[in-house]
């Protein structure tokens, strides 16, 4: 009985290939100054080492190359086309996304070449894995997934236990699936951070978390792997439900290199509908913003970047519900008004208008605030406003013609800060963990104060 051993391509160095080049290569016949390193002999059986060491890295890399297990690069997505190819009209549904590291391609390699097929269930379980929620699955011409009149059945309630669908006999050999879109991450949606995205490592797939093989799939690739899994010859009519967008506050803080007049922010993912956004920065200018889609916005500086760069915090909030403690409204010429609703009087208020102005608190009582504005509000101008906890937030006095003060906080990195003074004047933020320092462009008045706020990201 004979056993077959594992193939295995050696791995010399140069120098290794070039000792056993000078074994073969008989004594007498050179002296021992070119056998040593440095000689004409070594020198050559060097250079033959070389030869042959590259040759076998290509071999040992060709052989890799024939297994998913060990291929990286593009063999990896040379067998995910010969295996998922498009094929009957269907895209390629196991394809290397933008930025997908080997370990996720090579799982979705192996998690579709190896499904399952042709039943229902191997379709759910399709789809549990790619989704981590369970389907609504239901065949019309089934009594199981219909609602029967002489078994209970509310038309008010429509559960896959307790159907109100009506079903026809006459649509057999086809079914209807409801299911998620896959989620991004593990976080219930919320951003995976990865260093190319708000951390700037600038590699692809430098993530803080375990990159999820279901992060790449794309509804047409769902779309191909239902079509390869179902059985032939029959319908499967679909429905996705989107992936959950962002709902709560999302904040940043950007260093901008000298002469940057406007800078645009991406959002990911996208918000659930339309938003506000505050922003300052630590040199004297003012900050307008132009919402683009729910996802991205244009910041606008009066006075572009000074020589050595500049940093911007910014915070983007999600206008979901009225009264939610931050909104947008239409401003007036010179002064703009908001009312206080009862339970956001003792919280701090920030102001940001939509176009390059100064925007300071005139008054404030419990049922308004009033805004003034240094530049007059443009046609279709508006402002922006946003409540912040009592725990990051207050007000403070500022001393009668003091061009800087502090206040101290007691936060942690990261975080944004922003102020709304009570005069017409710039402001000029220097932060730490432990006190902002700010500037003013104008001198404050008497009885002159601040609001400050700080969102920790």
């Amino acid at each position: 009985m004979t056993t077959s051993l594992p193939t295995v391509i050696p791995y010399f160095t140069e120098p290794e290939w070039a000792d056993k080049f000078l074994k073969t290569f008989p004594e007498p016949w050179t002296s021992v100054e070119a056998r040593q390193l440095g000689g004409v002999l070594y020198a050559l059986m060097f250079a033959l080492g070389q030869a042959v060491a590259g040759q076998l890295e290509n071999v040992r890399y060709d052989w890799k190359a024939c297994r998913i297990e060990t291929a990286v690069d593009e063999a990896l997505d040379l067998i995910a086309q010969d295996f998922f190819g498009s094929v009957a009209g269907f895209p390629a549904d196991v394809i290397r996304a933008p930025g997908e590291p080997d370990s996720s391609l090579r799982d979705r390699i192996k998690a579709t070449l190896l499904l399952p097929a042709a039943t229902r269930q191997s379709l759910i379980d399709l789809l549990v894995r790619l989704t981590n929620q369970q389907p609504r699955v239901m065949e019309p011409w089934s009594p199981g997934d219909t609602s029967v009149w002489d078994i209970q059945s509310f038309f008010d309630v429509d559960t896959p236990e307790n159907s109100a669908r009506m079903g026809d006999p006459g649509l057999t050999h086809q079914g209807f699936v409801e299911s998620a879109l896959p989620s991004f991450g593990n976080q219930g949606d919320y951003p995976i951070w990865c260093f190319d995205k708000g951390a700037a490592w600038d590699s692809p797939s430098a993530y803080f978390f375990e990159a999820q093989a279901t992060w790449w799939l794309q509804v047409a690739r769902i779309d191909a792997l239902i079509n390869k899994t179902k059985p032939y010859g029959t319908i499967v009519w679909r429905r996705y439900s989107g992936q959950l967008l962002t709902k709560t506050a999302v904040g940043g803080s950007l260093f901008l290199e000298e002469g940057v007049s406007s800078y645009l922010i991406e959002v990911f993912p996208a918000f659930a509908g339309a938003f506000m956004v505050l922003a300052n920065c630590n040199w004297n200018t003012v900050v307008s913003y132009t919402p683009i889609g729910t996802n991205q916005f244009l910041m606008t500086f009066s006075v572009p970047l000074p020589p050595g760069g500049g940093a911007v915090d910014w915070v983007a909030t999600p206008l979901i519900v009225p009264g939610c403690g931050s909104g947008v409204v239409a401003a007036d010429l010179i002064s703009s008004t908001v009312g206080i609703l009862a339970a956001f009087q003792a919280q701090t208020i920030i102001a940001q208008p939509s176009w390059n102005t100064t925007c300071w608190l005139h008054s404030k009582s419990l049922s308004s605030a009033v805004f003034k504005f240094g530049t007059p509000a443009p046609l279709s101008a508006s402002f922006a406003y946003k409540y912040f906890d009592p725990l990051y937030s207050g007000v403070t006095t500022v001393p009668a013609n003091n061009y800087s003060f502090s206040i101290p906080v007691s936060t942690r990195d990261p975080f944004q800060a922003f102020v709304l003074p009570t005069w017409n004047t710039s402001v000029d933020i220097d932060k730490t963990t432990t006190a902002l320092r700010l500037s003013f462009s104008e001198a404050p008045p008497v009885d002159a104060f601040v609001y400050w706020a700080i969102h920790e990201s």
